[in-house]
């Protein structure tokens, strides 16, 4: 597989977010845009918003969320 070759999904892969988070934390959105290493890459759409809530605050996406 090369850099250029498309990933495909498979049946068993998390496509929506809130299937990758831990217990206690909700969605925000369905998907998540492209995470890079600039720490604002992880904030969403135009207003940048974090893409969880946890206990009624906006929060970002914790490491393990993110490898899943």
């Amino acid at each position: 597989m090369s850099m250029s070759s498309p990933l495909t999904a498979m049946v068993n892969d998390r496509l929506e977010l809130q299937d990758c988070l831990e217990h206690g934390r909700t969605a925000k959105f369905g998907k998540v845009r492209t995470i890079t290493t600039r720490s604002n890459s992880v904030k969403q759409g135009k207003d940048q918003h974090f893409p969880v809530y946890m206990d009624n605050k906006e929060d970002i996406l914790w490491c393990t969320e993110m490898e899943r």
